[in-house]
């Protein structure tokens, strides 16, 4: 279902993205996908609402969500890597990105095991918060051929 949900929406958010700009639609998904793990606490008591609705729904939410961040995240890389050895900005980007999800996945795998940390529940509203975290840097971005959604709205009223 993720896999679907990613394949589906990719072409939306690429029009999007085209219309008003790589960064805004990384903030706005950013948000989104930060409290992805918010909503997993909905699962906590497997009932057939859950089951059928709440978990295909947060599957599909995610797909789409990792879509457009893929998308925006590989569009703003393509754009602000310098023409000189794009390659070795590109590796550094990787292999950054592979680093902090394995540190994460064994930070988090320790934290869940500890007895006074709160379990699963807390470990998903650290998430949470460590995702939103992660769209500071965004702000420091500046896209070459960035849209202004002011300008946009005040040309399509026009």
């Amino acid at each position: 279902m993720t896999a679907g949900a990613s394949l589906l929406t990719l072409i939306y958010w690429g029009k999007l993205s085209d219309l008003i700009g790589n960064r805004p639609v990384l903030v706005m998904v950013g948000i989104l996908l930060s409290v992805m793990p918010l909503l997993w606490l909905g699962i906590s008591t497997p009932t057939t609402l859950a089951l059928w609705v709440w978990l295909p729904l947060l599957f599909l939410g995610t797909g789409s969500a990792a879509a457009a961040i893929d998308l925006c995240a590989n569009n703003i890389q393509i754009e602000i890597s310098p023409a000189h050895k794009p390659s070795t900005y590109f590796a550094a980007a990787a292999s950054s990105a592979g680093l902090g999800g394995a540190i994460g996945s064994m930070f988090g795998g320790f934290l869940a095991e500890l007895p006074h940390f709160g379990g699963l529940p807390t470990l998903f509203a650290l998430s949470a918060v460590v995702r939103l975290a992660t769209l500071l840097p965004l702000a420091f971005v500046r896209e070459p051929r960035g849209r202004n959604l002011k300008q946009l709205l005040l040309r399509n009223r026009a």
